[in-house]
């Protein structure tokens, strides 16, 4: 059986090594099968738009939403 993947959005802010490097992103969505793989994912999402490496420790400072479906 599938898993079931929920919509969720992170517009917030973002620290690395106890800095804040982003006092208010982009709006990041991603679909995933819980939250915490969502974090996950828009981690992943953030290095790749800045050009960081996969090692850099991010941290989401404000919490990930899930957000409904769009409509098709």
């Amino acid at each position: 059986m599938p898993e079931i993947k929920r919509r969720y959005v992170y517009n917030g802010a973002v620290s690395s090594y106890d800095r804040v490097i982003c006092d208010r992103c982009a709006e990041v969505v991603t679909w995933a099968s819980s939250a915490s793989k969502a974090e996950s994912n828009v981690k992943f999402q953030l290095r790749r738009r800045w050009n960081m490496a996969q090692y850099v420790p991010l941290k989401l400072l404000d919490k990930i939403r899930e957000a409904p479906a769009s409509p098709a």
